[in-house]
């Protein structure tokens, strides 16, 4: 029988398919606010915050995204699907899709991280991995600047390692590595130093391997030569200290990495030079992602999701490659289990939460009338959301579908 036909695969994808659910279902509750809103509009020439025309055809994406490149960054990928759905497609397409690539990402953790979709067990260690790292919001901004970038990123590294021999693949590797390279930096600046490792060490002997690696180094430099994204960087100022503070105390994933190594040595298992060894490109893409991250300075936790990626994927392979006690890893996993529900938890209680606050502000403004102040108040206690820095987006919103202006002001501050 076919290895995704058997019970136990079965069973994997079942819990897959759950979880896909699980991701829809938040999709579905988050309200969109921020950049999930500005995105509905085509972005300025000049200036980061984009004009008040709406996007209503394919053609407007392109042409803000034209701008896009020159005022705010260069995840031009990304931000085509993003303003795809902000724009014109809505938050039920979206959530719907959502739903599917998340099962995409944990089918691409086990296949890249060389699990086994016969191990029930490995499978819900890929599953508790991939709901350990830091809160992302579950809106196009970040699920597609992240999680489906991610996506790419895992499928360019499998072909990379495992390239077709035919030569008619070579371009379509090629065109796979500039997309896959132009997602999101913070995931393909990485890889793309584990890969040209490999090829200085003469592991890329074949013309796929070395189409994918040429066509993710131009991706990469395509997101480094946007203009925008200098501009942008230019304004960052984070203290040293704050952002070291930033960057070791926001991973969650790398630490269970460490801790698994630390296991492998202290039980004789494998020494650490030889679990490095054994993954070159990977450990040297998450050297790369620290250092780079250093370079530019923390200044948010989605910075380090190629960190967290990166240390899903060792965490599978080295599942996979080492002999284990299974109560060891039982108890492990239900430990992350644990963990696992109560953050699940909390992020679907604070999504009804801020739904409600939403939604209240929103009646209240659609009620009131031109030039009137409207306070939020965050209906889940004392703690203000969405805050100011999204308040004023959710007043482009109702200027733009209700023409009128609304003041909207935190309750606290009023």
């Amino acid at each position: 029988m076919p290895t995704i036909l058997t019970k136990q695969a079965r069973w994997a994808w079942t819990i897959f398919l759950l979880y896909g659910l699980l991701i829809a279902t938040f999709s579905a509750i988050s309200p969109w606010v921020g950049d999930d809103i500005e995105y509905a509009f085509v972005a300025s020439p000049t200036e980061t915050n984009p004009t008040m025309e709406r996007v209503e055809s394919l053609s407007d994406i392109v042409r803000s995204q034209v701008n896009h490149y020159q005022s705010t960054n260069g995840r031009t990928v990304a931000h085509v699907l993003v303003q795809g759905f902000c724009g014109l497609w809505g938050q039920a397409v979206f959530s719907i899709a959502n739903g599917i690539v998340a099962v995409v990402f944990l089918f691409l953790l086990m296949f890249v991280g060389n699990a086994s979709i016969r191990s029930p067990q490995q499978c819900f260690v890929a599953l508790l991995l991939a709901v350990s790292p830091f809160y992302l919001y579950y809106t196009p901004c970040c699920q597609i600047g992240f999680v489906w970038m991610a996506c790419l990123a895992m499928l360019a590294l499998w072909f990379f390692e495992n390239p077709p021999a035919h030569m008619k693949w070579a371009i379509l590797l090629l065109l796979l590595g500039i997309v896959a390279g132009w997602g999101q930096e913070a995931l393909t600046f990485g890889l793309c130093g584990g890969m040209w490792l490999q090829a200085v060490r003469g592991r890329v002997r074949t013309l796929g391997a070395w189409m994918l690696l040429v066509g993710f180094t131009i991706g990469c430099a395509l997101i480094a030569l946007s203009p925008g994204a200098w501009a942008r960087a230019a304004d960052v100022d984070v203290a040293a200290k704050d952002s070291l503070l930033m960057l070791f105390t926001r991973l969650r994933t790398f630490y269970v990495l460490l801790l698994f190594v630390l296991y492998l040595a202290v039980r004789r298992i494998a020494m650490p030079w030889r679990v490095f060894a054994e993954e070159p490109l990977l450990f040297f893409a998450l050297l790369c992602a620290f250092a780079f991250n250093i370079f530019i300075g923390v200044v948010g936790s989605r910075q380090l999701f190629g960190i967290e990626v990166f240390s899903m994927l060792l965490v599978l392979r080295m599942l996979n490659r080492y002999s284990l006690p299974s109560g060891h890893i039982s108890a492990v996993v239900g430990v992350l289990t644990f963990a696992a529900t109560f953050m699940l938890l909390r992020r679907g209680d604070y999504l009804i939460q801020t739904r409600r606050a939403y939604d209240r502000t929103m009646e209240l403004a659609e009620r009131a009338p031109d030039g009137a102040v409207v306070l939020h108040r965050y209906v889940g206690g004392d703690a203000l959301w969405p805050g100011e820095q999204f308040l004023g987006t959710m007043e482009k919103k109702i200027r733009s579908e209700q023409g009128k202006d609304v003041h909207l002001v935190p309750a606290e501050e009023w």
